[in-house]
C-alpha cells in the first residue's frame, strides 16, 4: 500500500512572519516551502523592529534570541519633548528594569538584519524561494497547488498567507469565496470596526540614520519622544552608530482594503513640510534626514480582519491584523500568533506527534477546528494590544485635552511601577511553543495570561 504524502506547509511571503514560520516550523520537524515574491530576502528598506522581552522568550525557546539581540544595544534610558523641542522629562529609567523584571531586555533591530537572523536558522534554503509571486491556488481533498507567476506550480498541505497588508493570498480567499457564493468574501475584508478595510488615520515616515556628534547626537540605549498636536516622533538608538527614528502626523482619515502608498518623492516632500520641526533640543527632522541611510513614507492601517481563513488557506501577520507602530508592538503580535497556529498544527502534521489526528493529510473539519482554535486564543491578547497601539498615536499625537494633561503634568511623577502597569496585559502572558521547553527561570515566563 502506497504511503500517504509527507504533510508539507507552503508559506506565501518570505518576511517577518515568514521567516518566523519556517524556523517554527522547522523545530516542530513539519515540512515547510517558503514563497517570497521579491527578489531578495530581507531587502533594506529603512525599517526596524521592536523586540520586547515577551518576544524575546519565544525567540530564545527557538534558539533565536542570541542571533537577535546581538547587533542591538538593549535600551536603557529615554527623554520626552514637546514639539518646541523643550524638556518634558529627563529621566526615563523603566525600560533598564527590564532585564531584571523580566529576564530579557527591549532591543530594535533593523528589519533586514531580524529577517536575516531567522533565514540564517533554516537548515535547508531551498526550502525559501524568491521570485516567487503567487498567482493562484487550487484546493483539493488531500491539498493545494499552489501557481505562481513564472510559471511553477508546488504542492502541499496547507497554504499560509504571511504575505503583509496588501495580502494576494486573501485576495484570492475573498475571490473564490464570491465565487462558490456571492457575498460569502466580505468576511475576508471586514475588520472590527464593521466596516470594509483598514482604517487609515496616520501616515508614518520610518527612517534609519546615522549618529553623529554635531547633528544628531544620540547615546547608545537611548529614546527620545517628542509630542505634538497630530504629530509625534520617537528616535532611539538601537545598533551601534545608528539611530531608528519615526515622524507621525494625522491624516484624513480613509477607509478601505487598499490604503494610500507614497513614493520617494512624496517622502522627500513630506520632510521639507516638517523639516523644522524639533525632535529634541535643537535638533530637527531635516537633521536627521539628512544623515538617513534609508527612509519610507508609509500609510498607518488599523483593524483586525474577522475571516482568517477558509478551506486549506490561512493567514497570520499584518495580513489580518495592522495597527500604528508607535507601541512598537506589531511584530511581536505576529510571533504570537504564529505560536498559536503551530500549536494547533503541530498534533496533526508533525510526525513527532502522538496526537490520534496525525497520519496523511487531514480532513477539511480537522483544519477548520484547527484553524479556528488558533483564531480564538490569539484573539482576546491581540485585540488588547491592538488597542493600547490605537490608544498610543493618538496620545502621543495629543489628541485630546487628556492626553496633553497626562503627558505634560502626570506621567513626569509617574513611578516606574505605574508605567509598567499599562503594559501590564501585555509584557507577560505571551503563549509559548508547547512542542520545546521554555526556560522558567526567567521571570516573564511565570507570569500569567
Amino acid at each position: 500500500m502506497e504511503s500517504a504524502p509527507k504533510p508539507r506547509v507552503l508559506i506565501a511571503g518570505g518576511s517577518i512572519s515568514g521567516q518566523f514560520l519556517a524556523v517554527a516550523l522547522q523545530s516542530a520537524n513539519i515540512d515547510f516551502l517558503v514563497l517570497e515574491r521579491g527578489p531578495e530576502i530581507g531587502p533594506q528598506l529603512g525599517a526596524s523592529v521592536g523586540c520586547h522581552p515577551h518576544g524575546n522568550s519565544i525567540f530564545d525557546q527557538l534558539g533565536l534570541y542570541e542571533a537577535v539581540v546581538a547587533p542591538s544595544t538593549p535600551l536603557a534610558h529615554a527623554q520626552a519633548f514637546d514639539n518646541r523641542g523643550n524638556v518634558v522629562e529627563s529621566d526615563i529609567t523603566v525600560i533598564s528594569e527590564h532585564p531584571a523584571r523580566f529576564g530579557y531586555p527591549a532591543v530594535f533591530i533593523q528589519r533586514c538584519d531580524f529577517i536575516t537572523a531567522m533565514y540564517n536558522k533554516v537548515r535547508d534554503k531551498s526550502k525559501v524561494l524568491v521570485n516567487k509571486a503567487i498567482v493562484d491556488y487550487i484546493e483539493d481533498d488531500e491539498g493545494i497547488t499552489v501557481y505562481t507567476s513564472d510559471g511553477s506550480n508546488y504542492r502541499g498541505t496547507i497554504l499560509i498567507g504571511a504575505d503583509g497588508i496588501h495580502s494576494t493570498v486573501r485576495g484570492l480567499m475573498k475571490k473564490k469565496a464570491e465565487e462558490a457564493e456571492p457575498g460569502s468574501g466580505t468576511k475576508l475584508e471586514t475588520t472590527n470596526n464593521g466596516k470594509p478595510g483598514f482604517l487609515t488615520e496616520y501616515k508614518c515616515l520610518f527612517c534609519i540614520s546615522r549618529t553623529n556628534d554635531k547633528e544628531c547626537p544620540m547615546p547608545a540605549g537611548e529614546s527620545y519622544w517628542t509630542y505634538g498636536r497630530d504629530n509625534s516622533t520617537t528616535a532611539v538608538s538601537g545598533q551601534p552608530g545608528l539611530f531608528f527614528w519615526f515622524l507621525w502626523t494625522r491624516t484624513d482619515p480613509v477607509q478601505g482594503i487598499r490604503s494610500p502608498r507614497y513614493t520617494e518623492k512624496d517622502a522627500e516632500e513630506f520632510v521639507q513640510q516638517w523639516s523644522n520641526r524639533k525632535m529634541c533640543g535643537d535638533w530637527t527632522i531635516r537633521d536627521a534626514w539628512n544623515a538617513r541611510v534609508r527612509g519610507t513614507l508609509v500609510s498607518q492601517e488599523e483593524g483586525i480582519i474577522d475571516q482568517w481563513s477558509r478551506g486549506r488557506v490561512v493567514m497570520v501577520g499584518d495580513a489580518i491584523h495592522k495597527m500604528s507602530v508607535n507601541a512598537g508592538l506589531g511584530a511581536m503580535c505576529a510571533v504570537e500568533g504564529i505560536v498559536h497556529l503551530i500549536n494547533e498544527l503541530y498534533p496533526i502534521l508533525s510526525p513527532n506527534s502522538t496526537d490520534e489526528r496525525h497520519g496523511g493529510s487531514p480532513s477539511q473539519d480537522t483544519l477548520d477546528k484547527a484553524f479556528q482554535a488558533y483564531r480564538t486564543k490569539h484573539l482576546k491578547r491581540l485585540t488588547r494590544i491592538y488597542n493600547l497601539s490605537c490608544q498610543a498615536v493618538r496620545f502621543e499625537g495629543q489628541r485630546t485635552l487628556l492626553s496633553r494633561i497626562v503627558a505634560n503634568y502626570v506621567l513626569p511623577w509617574c513611578s516606574n511601577a505605574a508605567r509598567l502597569w499599562v503594559f501590564k496585559g501585555v509584557l507577560g502572558g505571551q503563549p509559548m511553543l508547547n512542542h520545546l521547553p521554555r526556560d522558567m527561570s526567567k521571570p516573564i515566563n511565570k507570569i500569567q495570561a
